[in-house]
């Protein structure tokens, strides 16, 4: 809002200036005053934009309130229009012009000049007050920036002159002749600033050590030739004789390729230098002490665990040189097993949660070996080229580490043992007692009394319960073998084909004994290339078949078992991959590896519903690796279990299986007699009992020189039936002795045991045939029809 003062004595005129701005300026404030002293009072403080002032008044007049006005500061700025009652009144003009006066305007006054003069004020007014402000603010920022200039340059004095050291400009010649140098000069050199720039007392160059100059000279002049900076550390000799070691960074000011001055700063290092000194003593020591020390010691980079420094044990203990060290990091010897937990400790040991760890761990040698180590980090206030180190400590307790594992493992596997013991006993108590109880318990049944359909079914239970006996006791002897290293793998051409008929059909019969006719079986063949006559074991072969499916009868109620072979590869070597899948209970992933373990099952609680001993698929699994073979299983719980073993193939020496002759005849016993030498009275009773039946006269030696001297004193003997292990003499040397007195005499050998090299050695002695006890009686019956056809010139197929 536009506010204008009009000062005059005359109301009158003031009520004119009133009527005429209103109409102009219905929105300006005008403010009125009659005398001068009153006007400058209202000016100062309303702050007008224009002032009309007349020139006549009493008192103070308009030429005397103007210059007042000019010369007050805060209305020197305001427009003063001042009324004249003479239109050309030049002198008052002038004088109205010199005391500070804007414009003029002559009375009678015209509405329109009055009007312009105003426009034209509030104009110069408006403008002045923004180059007024401008002004004020420029000044207002150049004071702030002179503050700050002010304020730097204080700070900069303080910085230079409390600096450890001191800044120089000086010029590029020998004298290094000072132009400034701060006053950190006194302290480091003796010499006050002012000694250096008069140069009267000293110059730089005259405190430097004489051999430092020229090299000095040399290499800051190499340097600012190529306008670089120059560093470097010297001694000097100060104001009272002591020697001083500064060091100094410098460049050289240029005007383009012209050096104007040299610049740089220097700072006292004796104390650095004093102390590198004190390190190097001290580093010397260190290193006698850290290689001769028993432990493996190591510092590592805190940040990355690069080597940086290692003593002759660590390498010793790593495998590794030094030199190879300091190349990798901790985590590249560590086995990776062992990474994570080293990771976790180091962890807290950089943030400082701990100070240091201990732990056991393996590192990996070049060569692949393992070793046990203890190790100890822990934070050392060292550096290696700059480097924060922590300090690693290995002990090598690989040789405690195993001494204790292998006490830890033969403990665990005498407790192991002695559960699998426990459970064994448990398990063979009751495998034994249960066909035992049938057998004893039937046995006792038949008597007098009992009725032949009594006495056929009793028979059976007696007979199959037999067969489970005999069947858990070839499973121990199995075992036993394996375990000794005594059994024997004795390959022959046989056809493969033949040999899954007679699987199959053994399988079927024991389907009826079991009562499980209703499960399908189902076989199914696959040569492929390979030939089906393979030179292998055909009776371990076929023992692990029939363990498998007889297994997977016992545990499969409804559905089917299928087995078979197919051809097969196995790193490029031909294979013949044997297989038996069921659809019964399957086998817990957990168990899969433990039921191939001597002893073991799927259920080894007291109440399982599965009998048998843990022993047949140790025994296949053993018999399988003896063959060349590999045997696994896999299974899902309620899906079944398929079994895979495989065989090798030899193709270059796979032979079809040959024939000798004709079929064997069946001889008549009735007319021959045949010596038993046998000292259990049971097994006698049992041979003379088949052997009767069947016609033949039979005649008893309790040992083998009973069987030698009958030989000899009994003309007609047609066949011996020879137990190896007798009281008096043996078998072996009874069969060598009546060889030698009957050639031609068949001998028949049956033994209780069956280790390695039996066979070979009962053959050597000159027996014809070998029997494994128990003898059953087709077995006796075609051993000795075989014997009989051999002397009658008759060919056998085996």
């Amino acid at each position: 809002m536009i506010k204008i003062l009009a000062i005059d004595d005359n109301n009158d005129n003031l009520v004119v200036y009133r009527a005429i701005l209103k109409s102009y300026y219905p929105n300006c404030t005008i403010i009125t005053c009659q005398s001068g002293s009153e006007g400058i009072e209202t000016a100062i403080k309303e702050q007008p934009d224009t002032i009309l002032l007349d020139i006549i008044m009493p008192g103070m007049n308009g030429f005397e309130t103007a210059e007042k006005l000019k010369q007050e500061a805060k209305t020197k700025h305001i427009p003063i229009i001042l009324i004249t009652a003479m239109r050309d009144d030049k002198k008052s003009r002038i004088k109205g012009l010199e005391t500070g006066a804007d414009a003029f305007l002559s009375k009678p006054i015209e509405e329109e000049e009055l009007i312009a003069q105003l426009n034209a004020m509030l104009r110069i007014k408006d403008a002045e007050d923004k180059l007024r402000k401008e002004n004020k603010e420029l000044s207002a920022d150049i004071e702030i920036k002179i503050t700050e200039l002010e304020e730097g340059n204080r700070k900069m004095e303080t910085l230079l002159n409390n600096l450890p050291g001191f800044v120089y400009r000086c010029a590029n010649n020998r004298d290094w002749k000072i132009e400034y140098i701060s006053e950190g000069c006194k302290d480091i050199t003796g010499y006050t600033p002012k000694d250096f720039i008069d140069q009267k007392k000293i110059n730089f160059n005259q405190i430097i050590l004489p051999e430092y100059r020229d090299l000095l000279w040399d290499k800051w002049q190499e340097a600012l030739g190529r306008k670089s900076v120059f560093v470097g550390e010297y001694p000097i000799r100060n104001k009272n004789g002591e020697i001083h070691w500064i060091w100094e960074r410098g460049r050289g000011v240029f005007d383009g390729d012209h050096l104007i001055s040299l610049e740089g700063f220097i700072t006292d290092i004796t104390k650095q230098k004093n102390a590198e000194h004190l390190r190097k003593e001290s580093e010397e020591k260190f290193q006698k002490i850290f290689e001769g020390a028993p432990l493996g010691i190591a510092l590592i980079n805190s940040a990355d665990g690069q080597f940086l420094q290692m003593n002759f044990k660590y390498c010793e203990i790593t495998g590794c040189s030094k030199e190879h060290l300091k190349k990798i990091n901790w985590q590249s010897i560590t086995h990776p097993d062992d990474i994570q937990q080293d990771l976790d400790q180091m962890k807290l040991l950089n943030t400082g949660e701990i100070t240091d760890f201990t732990l056991e761990k393996r590192l990996t040698q070049p060569n692949g070996d393992c070793v046990w180590i203890t190790l100890t980090v822990a934070k050392v206030d060292v550096q290696v080229k700059g480097d924060s180190c922590h300090l690693a400590m290995i002990e090598d307790i690989t040789q405690r580490k195993n001494l204790t594992e292998a006490l830890i493992t033969a403990k665990e596997d005498a407790e192991k043992s002695d559960r699998i013991k426990s459970t064994f006993l448990a398990s063979m108590s009751h495998e034994l007692r249960t066909p035992l109880n049938a057998v004893i318990g039937f046995s006792e049944l038949i008597n007098e009394n009992s009725n032949m359909e009594d006495i056929l079914s009793f028979n059976d239970i007696i007979n199959k319960s037999g067969n489970n006996l005999l069947a858990l006791i070839e499973d121990l002897f199995d075992i036993s073998l394996i375990e000794t290293g005594d059994i024997r793998i004795e390959n022959e051409p046989f056809s493969i084909q033949s040999m899954l008929d007679e699987v199959q059909f053994i399988i079927k019969n024991e389907q009826l004994i079991l009562g499980k006719e209703e499960i399908e079986l189902k076989m199914y063949v696959d040569f492929g290339n390979i030939n089906p006559i393979l030179n292998s074991d055909q009776n371990r072969i076929k023992q692990v078949l029939l363990n498998l499916l007889k297994n997977a009868l016992k545990f499969t109620q409804w559905g089917s078992v299928e087995f078979g072979c197919l051809e097969s590869f196995q790193n490029q070597i031909p294979m013949l991959k044997f297989y038996v899948t069921d659809s019964g209970i399957g086998i817990p992933p957990d168990k899969q590896e433990l039921i191939f373990e001597v002893f073991r099952q799927v259920d080894e609680s007291k109440t399982r519903i599965y009998g048998g001993t843990g022993l047949g698929l140790t025994i296949c699994k053993r018999l399988i690796n003896l063959l060349g073979g590999e045997i696994w299983v896999e299974s899902e719980i309620g899906k079944g279990a398929s079994f895979f073993f495989t065989i090798p193939v030899d193709v270059d020496d796979a032979k079809q299986i040959h024939t000798n002759g004709v079929c064997q005849q069946k001889l008549s016993l009735k007319g021959k007699t045949i010596l038993i030498a046998e000292d259990d009275t049971s097994s006698y009773s049992y041979l003379v009992e088949i052997l009767s039946r069947e016609g033949a006269q039979c005649i008893r030696a309790k040992n083998g020189r009973e069987a030698v001297n009958y030989c000899k004193t009994i003309e007609k003997v047609d066949l011996l039936l020879m137990d190896i292990n007798m009281p008096v003499m043996n078998g072996y040397e009874a069969t060598k002795q009546i060889k030698n007195i009957k050639p031609e005499l068949p001998i028949i050998a049956q033994t209780a045991y069956a280790m390695s090299g039996d066979r070979e050695k009962i053959l050597s002695t000159g027996c014809d045939l070998y029997l494994s006890k128990p003898v059953g009686k087709n077995t006796l019956l075609d051993a000795i029809n075989k014997c009989f056809n051999k002397n009658n010139q008759l060919t056998t197929v085996q």
